[in-house]
């Protein structure tokens, strides 16, 4: 389920890096792309809070801390979204922080993966 939860967040990682390259370059980004990025995302910590519950206490700190991260992620993603559908300028500041603290944990989530698995 790790594994199925990283493949996912790279799915919507690489979603949103399309949707941060339009919004950098200040071009209208596509709505159903935004709406796949967050729902794939959301999958994505689902089934890492489901696999969480199920794995042993070594290592789970990390996994804790990556989803910590992921679920302040997905408060950013629902400014994001709202400043986009209520066609106010998305600040972009605020997409960067959301990319970054994206990366970062997904980057716990694979030293988990490689480390405890």
């Amino acid at each position: 389920m790790f594994i199925l939860s990283a493949i996912l967040f790279a799915i919507a990682a690489l979603l949103g890096a399309f949707l941060a390259s339009k919004v950098l370059r200040n071009k209208e980004t596509p709505k159903a792309v935004a709406f796949i990025h967050g729902g794939v995302a959301a999958v994505a910590l689902i089934i890492l809070i489901l696999a969480a519950l199920m794995v042993p206490a070594m290592g789970k700190g990390i996994v804790v801390a990556s989803i910590i991260l992921f679920a302040i992620v997905a408060m950013g993603g629902f400014f994001l979204i709202y400043k986009d559908l209520t066609a106010q300028e998305i600040p972009k500041p605020v997409v960067l922080v959301h990319g970054s603290f994206a990366v970062l944990s997904f980057i716990l989530l694979l030293y988990f993966i490689f480390n405890y698995l």
